[in-house]
């Protein structure tokens, strides 16, 4: 990047190459005139957010303005606000309800698995019927003994 000056020692505009500059911004790494500044940075709400120092006579940039800060970030926080609120509401309608299966191996897995009454279960569970591990279980619970029926 090339930084253009004048024959007094002040800076040029980087987009119009005529006017001098007032404004540098450290996101773009440009110095801008006033008309440019506006230009560039009312495109959008994410330019807008740029922070931009005023330039001073010495090449050194002066300390940020709070009160010309203040006023615009008031604004980008509400056109932030509103282009989110854009974008979920664009994201909503184009939601989609319909179940499908997107991976075919998740699926060859699924019907692999061994199933009880249509429930998955264990491999080590598979070869018993689901009312015999219920009756065990219940069994074991109350204190019966599967050997002797007390």
């Amino acid at each position: 990047m090339e930084i253009q000056s004048c024959d007094f020692g002040r800076l040029i505009c980087e987009i119009c190459e005529q006017a001098l500059a007032t404004v540098s911004c450290k996101a773009d790494a440009a110095v801008l005139c006033s008309e440019c500044d506006l230009d560039v940075h009312s495109a959008n709400p994410l330019a807008f957010r740029h922070e931009r120092l005023p330039i001073s006579s010495s090449f050194t940039a002066a300390a940020p303005d709070r009160r010309w800060k203040s006023t615009s970030s008031e604004s980008a926080v509400a056109t932030d606000r509103e282009a989110r609120v854009m974008r979920y509401r664009e994201k909503r309608k184009n939601r989609r309800f319909g179940r499908t299966i997107r991976y075919a191996s998740r699926k060859a897995c699924a019907e692999a698995r061994p199933r009880i009454k249509g429930r998955f279960a264990k491999r080590r569970d598979s070869k018993v019927e689901f009312g015999q591990i219920s009756s065990t279980c219940f069994d074991q619970f109350f204190g019966f003994d599967n050997w002797t029926g007390h």
